[in-house]
């Protein structure tokens, strides 16, 4: 700090001292200039002054801090030009001085230094500038504008240094037409932090979208104490802005989610949609439940962005909310739930079983499809029984998932469905049996022979769904002497050429049945 050599009488000392600086001794020289700092006599001012063209760095050093004790505004033109002086050491304490005069006229240089080659250097003058207060801001905020990158992050730092007395300022120059300008702003009030919200809060009044994202995205590097400002502007009209206070919360992170959570019931679906989206990005089980909340939303978008969020952090213990979202009537939805319980593993199957054969209609045909791609085969014994279901749709689904699940042992059940009375129920357990394959091949003859037209179309449906594999065996069959056999194979493979399924067939093997099918039209 500097002294106040206006109330300080001439010192006995000085003329010694001064007269001490034209010595030809540098050490001599030195502690001149050094001690005239203490004397706080203003006759000093001019010798010192003087001093700051001396040879010897260590005496111009000295001088310039003496300059800045004495704190005399008349040194500041030596100051400012002992900002250029060779030795850095020199121009530091000079910058140091210049801030204990505190003389808003070193502003201009000042600035100058704040692209000096010393770090030190840059670093005094940033925070000098910033201790000059409300008067500094004016040029600072003109050194945004510098075509230097270095000297605007300097006038940046000493903006946000300088906190409450930039705020108002830094504010209104939001709305700058050049963007480095506005980011220089930006940056400033992030770095004063908290104090400056309520000003970007009600800065954020204004038709300028582009304006409001800059100001939400100084929230965001505000960060905690800003998540109120940035809840809300989560109902801003801009998309644009909303996905800004997004990406702001997710980079807050889990401090955002409870207030996220309120957020997902409020009436606008675009916020609700939003407020998930960043749950989703902040992630772990803390968003449960949000998450769970949202799988009830009206609108689809949302729901599936509940249902992705939580496949990484759903348990066993949410299944019963992902069933009950499988009333849901977006397919796509739906089939999002489902992946979400094969993530979840074994642990959903007796859940969906009990679904499956509950009370619940609306559940149990979206239960038996998850069962299917899941595909565990200890769903095969409750898949079977949804098989004899009053409803045709339940059975339906039920053939569909054994097919998908594979598994022999559901070979016997779906060959009783090939009598089934609904023909979509005979068709899908044909399709189930021909994708089980070879191990069905053997019902599925002994079904074309049935004197029921239905259940022979079916069961050449499952021989030609089976395609390659059952081929080689039909064929020999027809070798066989059991004169049911071969008929009942001749008439399987008029059927699967009936059925246009065995197009994929290699041509000879086409060309084959077609032979043994004209063979046996008069059986």
């Amino acid at each position: 700090m500097a002294v106040n050599i206006q109330n300080n009488q001439n010192s006995p000392a000085t003329p010694r001292l001064l007269k001490a600086l034209r010595e030809k001794d540098s050490e001599a020289r030195r502690i001149a200039a050094e001690t005239l700092g203490r004397t706080a006599d203003p006759r000093a001012v001019p010798g010192l002054l003087q001093a700051l063209q001396d040879t010897d760095g260590q005496v111009r050093w000295a001088a310039a801090h003496s300059l800045g004790w004495l704190g005399d505004p008349q040194a500041l033109p030596g100051l400012l030009g002992a900002l250029y002086d060779p030795d850095s050491e020199v121009r530091l304490v000079a910058i140091m001085s210049l801030g204990w005069i505190a003389d808003v006229r070193a502003v201009s240089g000042l600035l100058r230094a704040l692209i000096d080659d010393d770090r030190a250097v840059r670093g005094a003058a940033t925070n000098v500038l910033s201790e000059l207060g409300a008067a500094a801001v004016p040029y600072l905020l003109d050194a945004l504008r510098s075509e230097d990158r270095t000297v605007r992050r300097a006038a940046t730092n000493a903006l946000g240094q300088m906190g409450r007395p930039a705020i108002s300022s830094l504010l209104a120059t939001l709305r700058d037409p050049d963007y480095d300008v506005r980011r220089g702003a930006a940056t400033a009030l992030a770095e004063i932090g908290e104090s400056a919200i309520p000003g970007l809060t009600a800065a954020l009044d204004t038709d300028e979208a582009p304006t409001r994202q800059i100001i939400t995205n100084t929230l965001g590097e505000i960060g905690e104490a800003a998540i109120p400002q940035l809840l809300a502007i989560l109902h801003d009209r801009e998309p644009g802005v909303r996905q800004s206070a997004v990406n702001a919360l997710e980079s807050i992170g889990e401090s955002a989610v409870p207030g996220l959570i309120e957020m997902v019931s409020v009436p606008e679906a675009d916020v609700r949609l939003a407020a998930v989206q960043t749950l989703r990005k902040i992630g772990g089980e803390h968003t449960l439940p949000g998450l769970l909340i949202a799988l009830q939303d009206e609108d689809a978008n949302t729901r599936m962005e509940a249902v992705i969020a939580l496949g990484p952090v759903a348990g066993p213990e949410h299944l019963p909310y992902l069933i009950e979202a499988l009333k849901e009537d977006d397919e796509t939805v739906r089939h999002e739930i489902i992946k979400v319980m094969k993530q979840m593993g074994d642990t959903v199957v007796p859940g969906l079983l009990d679904v499956l054969l509950g009370n619940d209609h609306a559940l149990r045909v979206p239960a038996a499809y998850a069962l299917g791609v899941i595909g565990n085969a200890t769903a095969v014994l409750g898949l079977l029984k949804a098989m004899r279901d009053d409803d045709w749709m339940v059975r339906w689904a039920a053939a569909r998932a054994l097919g998908e699940i594979g598994d022999a042992t559901a070979v016997p059940g779906l060959l009783k469905t090939l009598h089934d009375i609904d023909s979509g129920v005979r068709m899908e357990a044909a399709r189930a049996l021909g994708a089980i394959g070879e191990p069905a091949v053997s019902g599925l003859l002994q079904a074309v022979s049935n004197s029921d037209e239905n259940v022979c179309w079916a069961a050449s449906v499952g021989l030609a769904e089976i395609n390659k594999t059952a081929m080689p065996m039909l064929l020999e069959a027809l070798e066989q002497a059991d004169p049911e056999l071969r008929l009942a194979t001749s008439r399987a493979l008029r059927r699967i050429k009936e059925t246009r399924i065995v197009t994929t067939l290699p041509e000879e093997l086409n060309s084959e049945i077609h032979m043994m099918a004209r063979a046996t039209a008069g059986d």
